[in-house]
């Protein structure tokens, strides 16, 4: 889903970005860490925990709503592309 969102990023924000493709969060998340990459897109549970530790700077909240473990950080819809919502389930 991060791939497919990132994608979904691109096209209405129309943003020129390399995607870089991971086996995981956990890379990903280390070569953000690092400086390696610019950005992910995550979930919640894996990226929050660097956000409130001062780590990471969260930009937006890919759902269509705020999360409530982050009522402060506003929407990528919100913020200026209308119609930006990305949502993972497992069944």
């Amino acid at each position: 889903m991060a791939h497919v969102g990132m994608e979904l990023l691109k096209t209405l924000g129309q943003v020129d970005m390399l995607h870089v493709p991971y086996k995981g969060t956990a890379p990903a998340m280390n070569d953000v860490l690092g400086g390696h990459i610019s950005m992910i897109l995550g979930q919640a549970s894996s990226v929050l925990p660097m956000v409130k530790a001062g780590k990471l700077r969260a930009i937006g909240i890919a759902s269509s709503r705020r999360s409530a473990a982050a009522p402060d950080v506003p929407t990528i819809a919100e913020q200026g592309l209308p119609g930006f919502g990305v949502v993972a389930w497992f069944d």
